[in-house]
């Protein structure tokens, strides 16, 4: 019986500095502009180009199709099927592409037509959609395959209407850690508006009396938080200078309350969370000890994504090309 493999090759997608800066994959696909902004109104159609070019050395036949837009919570977006974008903000049934396949060469490039049509009952805020940008892996009678894969962001604005930027803090996480070590703190944050943006957090821990015990805060989002999704803020706290908050024993201090704001890049607060962390909260080592714990809540994102690209081209996933979601982070 004769099986076709496919090996899907992981592809990470930098950050780049420059929005219009082109975006490279693994063999030499690339697309220009990796982030496609567009200020349409209601009931208008426009039309945008966006150039995808192979620079490798072998050809490549390519299939574009529209995605929808989605994030997970430490930031990255990610590319779902229709069934899976379902949201108001989606853009992704707005966008038609032509052409949808063609062949390139080794060292030609392709302009695409990307065609928004909007609808005059399409709403308020912003809408969002994916290029997905494809190989086909070469045609093999019982032998494998390698497709990459790209692909660039869409980012309406629907001209005319509101822009609103709220949002509201939903849950706040404090893990155990060893005592004497950082306090963890993850705030989960949703973003309640219509519109896309950047936000920043801070947290601070008080006594009863409202003295400053220890603080922390996170930068400015790399990526911006898209409407309907959440993000998390995590932090690691640490006493000030002649000041506790936990006892001899590993717990905190009575009366201790925890004060959390997270905010746009302007200063505007979007939402504040203010607790009371009960006394005799315990915080027990994990196993392993601060630096396994460490390695835990921070690495094992990064790690577990590299092993799980080196997994995905030593594994035939020919079933879960066109269903894998992709994440990525672009400065938009």
């Amino acid at each position: 019986m004769k099986v076709g493999i496919i090996l899907l090759a992981a592809v990470l997608l930098a950050l780049p500095l420059v929005e219009s800066m082109p975006v490279y994959a693994a063999g030499g696909l690339r697309v220009s502009p990796p982030v496609l902004r567009a200020r349409v109104a209601p009931g208008e159609s426009e039309s945008y180009t966006m150039t995808v070019s192979n620079d490798g050395a072998t050809p490549m036949d390519i299939v574009v199709e529209v995605k929808g837009l989605g994030q997970c919570p430490a930031g990255g977006y990610q590319a779902l099927t229709p069934d899976e974008d379902q949201g108001p903000y989606s853009a992704r049934r707005f966008i038609s592409i032509s052409p949808s396949e063609f062949h390139l060469e080794p060292g030609r490039s392709q302009e695409i037509e990307v065609i928004i049509d909007l609808p005059d009952e399409v709403g308020s805020g912003g809408r969002y959609a994916i290029i997905y940008i494809r190989t086909k892996p070469p045609a093999h009678d019982g032998g494998v395959g390698i497709a990459t894969a790209i692909a660039s962001s869409v980012v309406l604005s629907i001209t005319g209407t509101e822009l609103t930027k709220a949002g509201r803090i939903t849950d706040v996480i404090i893990p155990e850690v060893p005592s004497g070590r950082p306090l963890e703190i993850v705030a989960v944050f949703e973003n309640t508006g219509n519109f896309h943006y950047k936000a920043q957090a801070d947290a601070i821990l008080r006594d009863h009396a409202g003295n400053e015990l220890g603080s922390a805060s996170t930068p400015l989002t790399q990526s911006s938080i898209v409407p309907g999704y959440v993000r998390e803020f995590r932090f690691f706290l640490t006493p000030h200078e002649g000041r506790s908050f936990l006892t001899p024993a590993g717990e905190l201090l009575s009366g201790t309350y925890l004060d959390l704001r997270v905010y746009l890049e302007d200063g505007t607060v979007l939402d504040r969370w203010t607790e009371s962390l009960e006394r005799g909260r315990g915080f027990a080592p994990l196993a392993g000890g601060w630096a396994s714990g460490l390695t835990s809540n921070l690495w094992l994102p990064i790690i577990g994504g590299l092993l799980g690209g080196g997994i995905l081209i030593g594994l035939p996933v020919y079933f879960l090309v066109g269903k894998r979601r992709k994440r990525w982070s672009y400065d938009y």
